[in-house]
């Protein structure tokens, strides 16, 4: 991780497919990002390929994600910043 600590990172949402190659990477990341104290969300879509994200218009589950992804930038740039102590 970086000098900063758990506390001073922005939350973070790990989105994998299940049929592709780096699913379990990005698993992996995702409990490593957990292990070291940041807010983690992680979402495997199943039955998803790579690229699947990027596919609103014709794949349903690229849809969620991409609206998934939207809530959670939304609540992120409106949460109020914790303050220093």
């Amino acid at each position: 991780m970086s000098g900063l600590s758990p506390r001073q990172l922005a939350p973070a949402l790990v989105v994998t497919a299940e049929c592709d190659p780096l699913c379990d990477e990005g698993a992996a990341y995702a409990r490593r990002l957990q292990a070291a104290g940041v807010l983690t969300t992680y979402s495997c879509y199943d039955g998803m390929i790579h690229g699947f994200f990027g596919m609103p218009a014709v794949l349903d589950k690229g849809k969620q994600a991409v609206a998934d992804a939207a809530t959670a930038l939304q609540k992120a740039f409106t949460a109020q910043p914790a303050t220093a102590r």
